[in-house]
Parts: C-alpha cells; structure tokens; sequence
C-alpha cells in the first residue's frame, strides 16, 4: 500500500499557473489537497483530460462546477 503525500496546499496552488498544458494529474494520496485548489486547477488547466484525485479525503462535490467542469463527482 502507498504511503500518503505530503505536499503543500501552496505548492499544489502553482499547478494552476504554472502547468496550463497539463493532461494528466494524478494527486491520489495527497492528504492536504482541498476543494479550492482542485478548482484553481480546473479553471486553469484546460487541456486536462485525467484527474486522479483516489483517496483525498477533503475532497467533496463541491470542487467540481457541475455547470463548467468536464469532471463529475
């Protein structure tokens, strides 16, 4: 079994500016992603086409727009 990530909310936050070509994200594990940083990260990388997000507890349905994001809960 893999051990959880640890990986600043601020580090995670630079995804979304730095990585707008991004098309596969795997952040499964990643105990300190929250719902606005998977919202930073949609907004900004368009070209995201896999999103793994397995396992990150704080995590609801309220991180994903139904209205704007291809991504469902």
């Amino acid at each position: 079994m893999a051990s959880a990530v640890t990986i600043s909310n601020s580090v995670l936050k630079q995804i979304s500016y730095r990585c707008l070509n991004l098309n596969n994200l795997n952040l499964s594990r990643c105990t300190q992603i929250n719902n606005a940083t998977v919202r930073a990260i949609l907004q900004k990388c368009i070209h995201l086409e896999d999103l793994r997000l397995d396992y990150c507890n704080r995590i609801t349905d309220s991180a994903f727009d139904v209205f704007q994001s291809k991504f469902k809960p």
